[in-house]
């Protein structure tokens, strides 16, 4: 297996991991505040999931987040998305928490989603660069359903 699909499901594999495990806060800046912070879907985005059993596979989703505390110096937030389906990921996203996710196949990118349901995630990641590797802290996650299309 490449070197680069092996390092992908690793990192896959530790979001899933992380993300079932509870929310916790982070160090922050100078100050020692707790960094700590929140993910839901997007109002619009739940009133529509709310009135089909979840967003549709072919859409985006958005998501409102909150983050408190003190950040520290090369620090920031981003939201990582991650579907499933059985115990198979067939998408995964991570960008700006204000972002649209598109729930679609990633052809060529590994992942292969058939349009089928699917379980997902979206974790929101507090990122602070420590020389060349970073620490991660798991802020909130939101789980939601992604409906066949």
């Amino acid at each position: 297996m490449p070197k680069r699909m092996t390092t992908f499901l690793l990192l896959t594999g530790l979001v899933l991991v992380l993300a079932a495990t509870p929310a916790f806060g982070a160090k922050g800046g100078n100050k020692g505040d707790a960094v700590t912070g929140s993910i839901a879907l997007h109002t619009d985005t739940a009133r529509l999931a709310a009135a089909e059993a979840g967003p549709r596979y072919g859409t985006e989703v958005m998501f409102d987040t909150a983050v408190s505390g003190t950040m520290a110096p090369k620090s920031g937030v981003y939201v990582t998305v991650v579907c499933m389906q059985e115990k198979t990921v067939v998408y995964q996203y991570s960008g700006e928490p204000d972002e649209a996710y598109p729930l679609a196949d990633q052809a060529g990118q590994g992942l292969e989603w058939d349009g089928g349901d699917a379980e997902c995630s979206a974790t929101l990641i507090y990122s602070v660069r420590k020389g060349k590797s970073f620490d991660l802290t798991w802020l909130d996650v939101e789980e939601f359903q992604a409906i066949g299309g």
